[in-house]
């Protein structure tokens, strides 16, 4: 029984622990917990996800599980494992791992895309940019720009209306289905 006692008031603890260290790196106006609301400001350090609805400025953050936007996100260095954002997206040399899914324009420089990027948007641009496959799931024309940049899989434009402008220096290792290739 006093087992139980004891490690109750430790759980809060370390739960107090963890929302008050994502606090020193992340700041808003209106938070909650890992949910912030308004323009967000992360720092360099680690955390292990956040909830933003909001614009979302981060410079060398690691984020540890997910990180879920719902507006503009503008990410500068750091490392994000399993990021949605529901926006445009301009991020810069960053670590995207696992799931990676946009639904507003990209604009993605230096920046290692580990896993399937996965856009909902009719424009996005890779600069000096390394990714697995992508799939394109607009029902508009999509055009995606590679400037420098290496597609390690596949591209689908599921409309069936996707461009591809390939400028010198980029490489796709697999097919580009749904879609042409507009050499630059």
């Amino acid at each position: 029984m006093s087992l139980k006692l004891l490690i109750l008031p430790l759980t809060f603890l370390l739960i107090f622990f963890i929302n008050a260290q994502a606090q020193d790196i992340c700041h808003s106006e209106i938070h909650f917990g890992n949910h912030y609301v308004g323009k967000t400001y992360c720092s360099s350090g680690e955390i292990k996800n956040i909830i933003v609805s909001g614009i979302l400025s981060t410079t060398g953050t690691i984020i540890d599980d997910y990180a879920n936007i719902t507006g503009e996100a503008n990410i500068k260095g750091g490392v994000i494992h399993n990021v949605y954002i529901k926006g445009d997206a301009g991020i810069t040399n960053t670590t995207l791992d696992n799931s990676t899914i946009i639904t507003g324009n990209l604009v993605a420089t230096n920046t290692v895309i580990n896993g399937v990027l996965t856009l909902h948007s009719p424009v996005a641009k890779l600069n000096s940019t390394t990714t697995q496959a992508i799939n394109v799931d607009s029902d508009q024309n999509a055009s995606l720009y590679l400037t420098a940049s290496k597609v390690n899989g596949n591209i689908k434009f599921s409309s069936g209306h996707g461009t591809v402008y390939l400028s010198a220096g980029s490489v796709i290792s697999g097919k580009v289905t749904g879609g042409k290739i507009i050499q630059q």
